[in-house]
């Protein structure tokens, strides 16, 4: 009876103890999600690269990175409003690992942003960035002459 009841408190703990840290690792993923625009916003992509995790910056140069946001810069312009609406973490080894949707309201455009953060020591690391937009197939980039009809 006793061991019974020693495993259930040792679940229950190890349940609070878990869901403590997801809720803390979805909050650090949504302070970097919040950097990340506001860097954005303000044109700073070597900072944005920089922070990055490992993954990310083997995965792609500094050069095409921030040849990727000027253009994203060009045809949407700043970060208006963005919300979360899809989010899962997942643990390996004591790092927790969080894939986050956001619907983003650009000044030229909606899109739908898709983040996977890295988090460990306290920190979160971007691993992967993905954006899915109407708007970058069909609106003009903001320096884009414009044809008189």
């Amino acid at each position: 009876m006793k061991s019974r009841l020693a495993a259930a408190v040792i679940a229950t703990v190890a349940l609070l103890m878990s869901s403590c840290s997801v809720s803390k690792s979805n909050h650090l993923a949504e302070a970097g999600v919040e950097t990340f625009h506001q860097r954005y916003s303000a044109k700073d992509y070597t900072a944005i690269y920089k922070d990055a995790g490992k993954e990310f910056q083997q995965a792609e140069t500094s050069k095409d990175f921030e040849e990727l946001m000027v253009a994203l810069q060009d045809k949407l312009g700043a970060v208006e409003s963005s919300s979360r609406k899809a989010w899962n973490t997942s643990w390996n080894n004591g790092i927790s690992t969080v894939r986050a949707e956001y619907e983003t309201k650009f000044v030229r455009g909606a899109a739908i942003e898709s983040f996977v953060w890295r988090i460990s020591g306290g920190e979160a690391k971007l691993l992967g960035y993905h954006i899915n937009s109407r708007a970058l197939i069909i609106n003009k980039p903001s320096n884009a002459p414009t044809q008189a009809i």
